[in-house]
C-alpha cells in the first residue's frame, strides 16, 4: 500500500534533501580545495630569484649559461633555520620546471653543509650556477626555485641563543644537533623567473 504525501511534506522533504546535498557537496569541495593547497607553504621565508651571468658578462649574450641569485628572507617573527650545501645546490633547491635542473655535486671540488640561522627580518643570499637548461628556447620558459628545508625540533629561543653564542659555527657539527633534524621536508618557492 502506497503512502500519500502532501505537497507541504514534499517541499519539506526536498528542502531537507537539498540541505544534506549542500553539506555533502560543500564538504567534498572543501576537501578538494584543501588537497589542492596541501603542501603549499608560504611562511616563514620569502624567496627572491634573479638571473645572473656566470661569466661576468651581462645576461642576454648568445650561448651564455645563466645562474640564479637567490635571496632567502625571514618574514616571520621567529629565528629560523635551514641548511645549504656550499656546492651541490641540487640537494637544497629544486625547480618546478623539468627543463630547468639545479646542478648537483658534479663540479664540486669542496662541498660542505652550512646551517643558516636567520633572525626575523634578516636575509641570506647565495648564487646557484650554472643552471642546466634542457630543450627550451631563450625567453621561452619560466620556472620557480624551491628551498627544500628539512624539519627540525629547534625552537626559536634555542636558535636565538645559538646565533648569538660563540659556538655558533661549531654547534651543528655535534651529533646531538644533527639528530634533531627530521626526514620530513618543506619546500618554499621563489618568484617566477623567465629564461
Amino acid at each position: 500500500m502506497a503512502m500519500k504525501i502532501t505537497r507541504r511534506e514534499t517541499k519539506l522533504l526536498l528542502g531537507k534533501v537539498a540541505i544534506v546535498a549542500a553539506v555533502l557537496l560543500g564538504g567534498a569541495w572543501m576537501s578538494q580545495r584543501n588537497a589542492a593547497t596541501r603542501g603549499v607553504i608560504t611562511m616563514p621565508f620569502e624567496i627572491t630569484a634573479e638571473l645572473v651571468s656566470t661569466d661576468g658578462n651581462p645576461l642576454g649574450l648568445r650561448g651564455q649559461v645563466p645562474g640564479i641569485r637567490l635571496t632567502v628572507r625571514n618574514v616571520s617573527n621567529q629565528y629560523e633555520l635551514f641548511q645549504q650545501m656550499s656546492c651541490s645546490w641540487g640537494d637544497n633547491w629544486r625547480s618546478d620546471n623539468s627543463s630547468i635542473v639545479v646542478p648537483g655535486a658534479f663540479a664540486c671540488t669542496a662541498n660542505s653543509l652550512q646551517n643558516i640561522i636567520l633572525p626575523p627580518g634578516q636575509s641570506y643570499q647565495t648564487n646557484v650556477c650554472p643552471l642546466n637548461i634542457r630543450n627550451i628556447r631563450p625567453g621561452g620558459n619560466s620556472f620557480r626555485l624551491g628551498l627544500v628545508r628539512r624539519r627540525s625540533d629547534f625552537t626559536s629561543a634555542e636558535l636565538k641563543r645559538i646565533y648569538h653564542s660563540s659556538e655558533r659555527h661549531s654547534y651543528f657539527s655535534r651529533v646531538s644537533a644533527f639528530s634533531r633534524f627530521k626526514r620530513e621536508e618543506d619546500v618554499y618557492w621563489s618568484n617566477q623567473v623567465r629564461v
